[in-house]
């Protein structure tokens, strides 16, 4: 099965030239020749390539993927990045904190 990581308007999903159903795991090829494994969650769409004319394609939404162990590394959010290093007192403030500059108009 052909299938290569595509841009969706709210993420990655899957492009694939051979039927898929959700529910289906395919493995998808990516740009760098690696080849991962994927469960179909929805067919966003499916239809003719307008860039191969005769080809079928089918565009669908892969599962999240499984979060690693915190071990310290990554980041899980915005917010946690930068206050991470901050101060730890900013959210009972409820002011404006001179350390991080959290105010009340930050979330």
């Amino acid at each position: 099965m052909a299938a290569t990581y595509t841009k969706l308007r709210d993420g990655w999903g899957v492009r694939s030239t051979e039927p898929v159903q959700p529910g289906q795991t395919v493995t998808v090829t990516t740009k760098a020749g690696q080849a991962k494994t994927e469960t179909i969650t929805k067919v966003l769409w499916q239809g003719v390539d307008k860039y191969h004319p005769g080809q079928r394609i089918w565009l669908c939404v892969v599962a999240p993927r499984q979060q690693r162990a915190s071990g310290g590394g990554g980041r899980t959010n915005r917010d946690d990045g930068w206050r991470r290093n901050g101060c730890s007192e900013c959210r009972r403030l409820g002011d404006w904190c001179p350390r991080c500059a959290f105010d009340e108009f930050d979330n």
